[in-house]
């Protein structure tokens, strides 16, 4: 029961994984559209009191003051997450940005400069992502892109070259058919790479 929530849509955000409990709830771990993480109750959620990361509120709030007439949109809320969690100290998620020395280059201080220099997102599957994620967010460093290329693009990933082409573990099981549990196992054995990639799993 406690997955029961996992992968629904509640305004904004969109439910990973389950937090916890306290005695007032279950807790959700939620990623907003802006992409700021928050966890809320989730009763709150059913019943619409949290639909965002609290961007919601701040855009209602810049509704009444701007003149661009995007402040409804999909990238003004990814903009507003950006410009909040790197500046604002009561960001839940300024402690992994501001804190770290991460800004927003003057340029992209105003929202019509941002759009202007990354278009509209493509699909609501792509995010803001940093290219050099020791550098700030400035139009030089940023694009729109997919979860999966978020996550090749932490540092956790390891790299390994083949045939002169380099690729995270994750890209080479996939581009091969291989299980990405598989082929780590087989460099953790110690196989060479060659074999490692292009033998193929065997089948009882």
């Amino acid at each position: 029961m406690r997955l029961q929530l996992v992968g629904q849509r509640f305004g904004r955000l969109v439910v990973e994984a389950y937090a916890g409990s306290t005695h007032s709830g279950s807790r959700w771990r939620c990623l907003c559209d802006c992409g700021n993480y928050t966890e809320t109750y989730g009763f709150a959620l059913r019943d619409g009191t949290t639909q965002s990361c609290g961007c919601l509120s701040l855009q209602r709030l810049a509704e009444g003051r701007t003149t661009h007439g995007a402040s409804h949109t999909a990238e003004y809320a990814v903009w507003e997450g950006m410009i909040q969690r790197c500046t604002n100290k009561n960001s839940a998620n300024y402690k992994n940005y501001g804190a770290k020395g991460v800004r927003v280059s003057q340029r992209w201080r105003k929202f019509e400069n941002f759009l202007a220099d990354m278009g509209k997102r493509p699909s609501p599957k792509h995010m803001l992502e940093r290219k050099n994620g020791k550098a700030g967010y400035n139009k030089f460093n940023c694009v729109w892109a997919t979860r999966d290329v978020q996550n090749n693009n932490t540092s956790r990933n390891r790299y390994l070259t083949h045939n002169g082409q380099r690729q995270t573990v994750a890209e080479w099981a996939k581009s091969v058919g291989l299980n990405y549990n598989t082929l780590t196992k087989r460099l953790l054995l110690g196989w060479p790479l060659k074999k490692a990639i292009e033998n193929a799993p065997r089948h009882r």
